[in-house]
Parts: C-alpha cells; sequence; structure tokens
C-alpha cells in the first residue's frame, strides 16, 4: 500500500472536515457519536475527563461537555505550553477563555489549577486507522508528548470523513495509538422517491456486507413523519417510528401525497442506526 504524506494527508482532511462541517450529515453523526460516548460503560467508570474545546471541523464536544457537567464529571481542558508541551486546567461554566493564535478555546489563567493525571483524555484528530488505532493529529505532537509523560485511558470519537479502514500514513516511533475509538465508519447516503425499494436504489456492496456476515440488514427507521412499509405491514403515521426489518427490498413511503418528492435515506452499517428523512 502506497503510504500517503502526513503533511498532505493533513492539508486534504482539513479541507474535507471543513466541508463535511457545513453538512446535515455532520451534525447527525455529532448527535450519534455523542450518545455513544455517554452511553460507553468506559465514561461511567472515570471521573475526571479531559477533552478539547472543539473547533468547526471537529466533532462538537460542547454538548458532550454540558452532559458531563450535568452527570457530575468533574472536566479539564488542555492548554499549550512553550516547546509543544501542553497541561490540562478545569473547566466549568465561570472559566474565562482565551483563543490562541491556532483558534483554540483554552484557559489561560496563571492561577488555574494544573491536573493532569487524569481518568480519561478524549483525543482530537484529523484521522485515524481503524486497523491499528492510529491517530493523525495537527502535526503539534502535543498529545503524543502528553501521553508519553502522563500514561492515561484515551478515546476518540471518528466521523465517517475522519476514518480509515487502513492506517494510509507513516507511523512513527512516537505516535501513540488511541486506546478506544468510537465511530460511525460506513455511512452511504441515497436519494429515492415514493415508493422506492432499498435493494433497487441501494448504491454499492450489499451483496459484500452478506457475505461478511455483518448485520447491515438490521435496519432501525427512525423518521420525521410519514409512512414505512415492511414485508407489506404500514407504519403509523407519526413523528417517530421505529422498527427492525431484515430485508433490504423494504419499500419506503415519504409523502403519498407527493410521490415526486424526494428522501435521503442514511444508513450506518456499523452502528445498526439508520434514518430516513425527507
Amino acid at each position: 500500500m502506497n503510504l500517503i504524506n502526513k503533511k498532505d494527508l493533513r492539508n486534504l482532511q482539513i479541507r474535507k472536515l471543513t466541508e463535511f462541517g457545513k453538512t446535515q450529515q455532520k451534525q447527525l453523526e455529532d448527535e450519534i457519536l455523542k450518545e455513544k460516548l455517554l452511553k460507553s460503560r468506559l465514561l461511567h467508570q472515570v471521573e475526571n475527563v479531559g477533552i478539547s474545546i472543539s473547533m468547526a471541523l471537529e466533532v462538537d464536544t460542547a454538548p458532550i461537555i454540558a452532559t458531563l457537567w450535568k452527570i457530575k464529571k468533574k472536566v479539564y481542558i488542555p492548554r499549550c505550553l512553550p516547546n509543544r508541551k501542553m497541561e490540562f486546567t478545569p473547566y466549568n461554566k465561570n472559566t474565562s477563555l482565551e483563543k490562541t493564535k491556532f483558534g483554540v478555546l483554552e484557559n489561560h489563567d496563571p492561577k488555574a489549577e494544573v491536573k493532569n493525571d487524569l481518568d480519561l483524555i478524549i483525543v482530537p484528530g484529523l484521522a485515524y486507522g481503524l486497523d491499528k488505532n492510529s491517530r493523525l493529529g495537527f502535526g503539534g505532537g502535543y498529545y503524543d508528548r502528553f501521553l508519553k509523560k502522563y500514561p492515561t485511558q484515551t478515546l476518540s470519537l471518528v466521523n465517517s470523513v475522519q476514518a480509515f479502514d487502513q492506517t494510509k500514513w507513516k507511523i512513527e516511533d512516537h505516535d501513540i495509538p488511541i486506546e478506544n475509538l468510537e465511530g460511525v465508519p460506513m455511512i452511504k447516503t441515497i436519494e429515492a422517491k415514493y415508493g422506492a425499494s432499498l435493494l433497487g436504489t441501494w448504491p454499492e456492496e450489499l451483496e459484500t456486507l452478506q457475505t461478511r456476515n455483518e448485520n447491515a440488514l438490521r435496519i432501525s427507521w427512525t423518521t420525521t413523519a410519514g409512512l414505512h412499509n415492511a414485508h407489506g405491514r404500514k407504519g403509523r403515521n407519526n413523528g417517530c417510528i421505529p422498527g427492525s426489518y431484515a430485508s433490504m427490498g423494504a419499500s419506503i413511503i415519504a409523502d403519498p401525497k407527493n410521490p415526486a418528492k424526494k428522501h435521503s435515506i442514511i444508513a450506518f452499517w456499523k452502528t445498526y442506526f439508520n434514518s430516513y428523512r425527507y
């Protein structure tokens, strides 16, 4: 496999993630990643959590931090020091923040408590290799240096743009892998019309998924309104219609009064979460 130069890949990922940040799909994935984190056993086993205040191209951490406060976790955010070092300081609703030259919000109060012996650090990044739990950061090496000095449980939230089935960059000796990856690594979005068959409109890889014996065919639909039709059974016309079907040949009825109206079908194969919206 030909490896991609780290600098080139960083620039590519920044462009892709910036564009992705403008989409509704990014918002949907942020919500899914938040829920996966909050339901994880790991989070409920720890008390002191390190997490950064996200930039627009990253997984949104604002609602995560708000929930961490709500469930009585102690939140600490990083701040950069000279010589590409960093440390963690407490973060609450009254903390005064300053924006760095990199666009990151940090606590620069010189009297702030410093706590580097944390129970868990949620590590940001631009790309993650799912085969080796590898991480491509922004290039400063801050987290690698910190984790080498202060070994800590780590977790990263990985959206579909950040996820690589195979690590496509060179892993250096100083690169520290992430212990836990939470993500939505395989996503397809398609458009269909009223009464369309999922099997007929699905773009690719259905047979491959069946061969690999993954549970891709188990679908949980969440809709804003409308009807669904699986194996001849019609759903109720209400605001949220959940269901689990073993066939991608189920028909989707978005708007019976307007058959030409298109809607999107978004399938999260590896998380077994699917939705269609119109």
